[in-house]
């Protein structure tokens, strides 16, 4: 991870300030690691891990009518699908960041379906249309990771302002400039990538995996 933020950065930028920087971000990482370590030997997580153990062995209770496999699977491909094309059409340069993380969310529900529901379909196809999807979601993956940098960036920045800590002021704030240009020009981006995503070829291969219209 240092490499790669030593890597956005010109030479004067890495001293001092991206040092303390890395300090704090190691103490940070053990810090969440020990909450994380608490949380797994709670009662909550007991109670978590029993629910799902339940579920599981109770699963053919969840079964309503036996319902049609390759039918449940094309309609819950085609409902995802849909709020895709959707919401993803409404989207801009202009649109605020918390839109395209939940369209980041339903690319991944749909990305998971096709995968789990594959052996249902023609390799070919299914192959296409995840190869298709993940171009797509390659661009809104990259534009929430430099999200959350930046959030996490700027938790660090108001620590070393109250601190005084002019060295690292320096580095966080040119490593901040940094991902918000990149962060944009994810966004710029973004609006070839969709339309490639929604264009003809790709819905007529939807088409083909749930049958029937958009």
């Amino acid at each position: 991870a240092r490499r790669d933020f030593e890597k956005m950065l010109p030479g004067e930028f890495a001293g001092h300030g991206f040092d303390l920087f890395f300090r704090g971000l190691a103490l940070e990482r053990k810090k969440r690691f020990r909450e994380l370590k608490d949380f797994m030997s709670s009662q909550e997580y007991a109670r978590v891990k029993e629910t799902w153990r339940d579920g599981l062995k109770s699963w053919q209770k969840h079964l309503i009518n036996n319902p049609d496999l390759e039918e449940m699977a094309a309609a819950l491909l085609k409902k995802h699908f849909r709020k895709i094309i959707k919401a993803g059409g409404k989207l801009s340069r202009s649109s605020a960041d918390e839109r395209f993380h939940d369209l980041r969310i339903e690319a991944k529900k749909l990305r998971y379906l096709l995968e789990f529901f594959s052996s249902l379909y023609h390799e070919d196809i299914i192959r296409d249309t995840i190869r298709r999807l993940k171009m797509f979601q390659d661009n809104l993956g990259a534009f929430n990771d430099y999200s959350v940098q930046i959030d996490m960036l700027e938790k660090f920045l108001r620590t070393a302002e109250k601190k005084k800590d002019q060295e690292q002021v320096k580095t966080l704030s040119a490593l901040i400039a940094v991902s918000h240009r990149e962060k944009e020009k994810l966004k710029k981006e973004y609006t070839g990538l969709y339309k490639a995503f929604a264009d003809e070829k790709n819905q007529l291969l939807y088409q083909k995996l749930f049958g029937g219209n958009l």
